[in-house]
C-alpha cells in the first residue's frame, strides 16, 4: 500500500469507495482522512479537524477548515477494528 502523505497521494479506502489520503501526525503516525476538506459553518465543540501540518483541532468555529478523520465517516469502520 502506498503510504505517501498529502493530498497529491490520494487512494481509495479498502472497505468503501471513499477517496482518502494520509496526513503525518506530529508524532510521526499516519492519519487517514477524507480527501475533501470541510469548512465549518456553525460552532461545533465536538468536531475534530485534521490539518496538513499534522495538528488536530478539537472544536471549531465558523470559517475554520480542515480534513475529517476517515474513521469518523467510513461506513465499514468496524471491519478495521481489532478484536480484543
Amino acid at each position: 500500500m502506498n503510504y505517501n502523505t498529502g493530498p497529491n497521494h490520494s487512494t481509495t479506502c479498502r472497505k468503501c469507495p471513499a477517496k482518502i489520503f494520509f496526513i503525518l501526525s506530529k508524532k510521526g503516525h499516519r492519519m487517514i482522512v477524507d480527501f475533501e476538506p470541510v469548512t465549518v459553518h456553525d460552532d461545533n465543540p465536538k468536531i475534530r479537524l485534521v490539518h496538513l501540518d499534522g495538528t488536530v483541532q478539537v472544536g471549531a468555529r465558523p470559517g475554520d477548515w480542515g480534513y475529517i478523520d476517515h474513521h469518523a465517516t467510513c461506513p465499514a469502520v468496524d471491519q478495521f477494528r481489532r478484536k480484543r
